[in-house]
């Protein structure tokens, strides 16, 4: 699919097509719950492990914060001491200590996994389901995080997108097209196909370190729309950036998050949120690889429609 003819342009009739386009709706049958995760194949286990070759692990989340303001709006994560050595009784000689933590899953500050109930269009989510029936008040009753309880094990793909275009990262409302994802590709010599996780950097936590903060609700870098083809074409298992992944402003009028839409309701592929990409980079740069061995887990709450996580890259 070519680029729009102005960056940004794609009106909610244009987006609508390119929905059932790049939709698998049925791919796996009528009541697939795994999404494009029924791509990784024993296979492509094996082959990710045959790239652990320099024996070094990379976790890319962020760190989760404890005190506000958080750029995002959402409240910080509550962390509660609930037995403490300075609190224990001194005549007992075993102590221990405590912890309980509360935390919104979603948002623009942790990194998190969001599963295929966790945003709907037209009152639907992956595969048809009716969203309402999917997930109630006690929580998600289908397509939730039971459906990643064994974990998410598959090569990992990194594309830096700042390096391609020459830059330090991208501003705030900035777009990821397809050229730029031929670009990075290219420039790192690896493949991305079927099965893979595929990761994009967009550079927004360099920025932040050196310009500081700001609202990532009013505006933030991330794909356009105009690449879901691109990731449907290469049957990608999970896409994870270091943004949530959609440009803010939105460049259709009327939805807020159209990657989402995209890969999450019609292509059934989970989604990495607020990866902390920066120091796998670095590495990825000095090894010249960029191609790794991906392994995600989390707790397995069946009710939750995503689950802060910390995904391991092994190189």
């Amino acid at each position: 699919m070519t680029e729009p003819a102005a960056k940004g342009a794609m009106t909610l009739m244009e987006f609508r097509a390119l929905f059932d386009e790049v939709s698998n709706w049925g791919r796996w049958g009528a009541d697939d719950e795994l999404g494009a995760l029924n791509l990784i194949t024993a296979e492509h286990r094996i082959r990710a492990a045959s790239l652990v070759t320099e024996g070094k692990t990379i976790g890319f989340s962020t760190s989760v914060v404890t005190t506000g303001p958080t750029t995002d709006g959402f409240p910080p994560a509550r962390h509660h001491m609930i037995q403490t050595y300075d609190l224990s009784d001194p005549n007992d000689p075993q102590g221990y200590v405590m912890d309980y933590v509360g935390i919104a899953a979603h948002g623009h500050m942790f990194t998190h996994l969001d599963t295929l109930c966790h945003m709907s269009f037209d009152g639907r989510i992956y595969n048809g389901a009716k969203a309402s029936d999917a997930v109630k008040s006690r929580g998600a009753l289908s397509h939730g995080m039971d459906a990643v309880k064994d974990g998410i094990v598959s090569r990992g793909v990194l594309f830096d997108i700042p390096a391609v275009r020459e830059v330090n990262w991208l501003d705030p409302g900035d777009s990821v097209y397809p050229s730029d994802l031929d670009a990075a590709e290219e420039a790192g010599g690896v493949s991305c196909g079927p099965g893979d996780i595929l990761l994009v950097r967009t550079g927004k936590h360099r920025r932040e370190k050196e310009l500081g903060s700001w609202s990532t609700l009013d505006a933030m870098p991330g794909l356009h729309p105009s690449t879901l083809p691109w990731i449907r074409e290469r049957d990608i298992a999970v896409f994870g950036s270091d943004t949530s992944s959609d440009t803010y402003p939105s460049p259709i009028g009327g939805l807020r998050s159209p990657i989402h839409m995209g890969l999450l309701v019609s292509m059934g592929v989970h989604m990495i949120d607020n990866c902390m990409l920066e120091e796998l980079t670095e590495s990825c740069r000095k090894l010249g690889r960029w191609e790794f061995m991906t392994v995600i887990g989390a707790i397995r709450l069946a009710a939750a429609t995503g689950m802060v996580i910390n995904p391991i890259a092994v190189l």
